[in-house]
């Protein structure tokens, strides 16, 4: 079975080897409308189904990674606040201050760098 899944004119789409969806020839904002236009041109085609678990983890991806963003701009929020109070509070033992920094991100299930 071909790796690859053309879509349209230099652009097709496939799945890494450890799942996850990727495409080639196109900006990422018309990724996933052109292949929906796809899916509604090729119903019945034989890698309708490959196409439609693709766009699935597309979606998911997406998903993920809106997630990823979120935690890192939650991150940046928490270490600035920390710091701050840091600063204001006068503490100086930079022990002290990232436990507070570590326990505030577990206050609020937010996981450190590496977790």
């Amino acid at each position: 079975m071909n790796d690859r899944i053309p879509i349209s004119t230099g652009f097709h789409i496939r799945f890494s080897k450890d799942g996850r969806a990727l495409s080639a020839g196109r900006e990422e904002t018309q990724v996933l409308p052109e292949v929906r236009f796809w899916l509604y041109a090729h119903q019945g085609h034989e890698n309708y189904g490959r196409v439609q678990q693709w766009c699935t983890q597309k979606e998911n991806q997406i998903k993920e990674d809106m997630q990823d963003q979120q935690v890192v701009v939650r991150r940046k929020q928490l270490n600035e606040a920390v710091d701050r109070a840091a600063r204001e509070s006068g503490l100086r033992d930079k022990r002290l201050i990232e436990l507070v920094r570590a326990e505030t991100f577990k206050a609020h299930g937010i996981p450190q760098h590496g977790e």
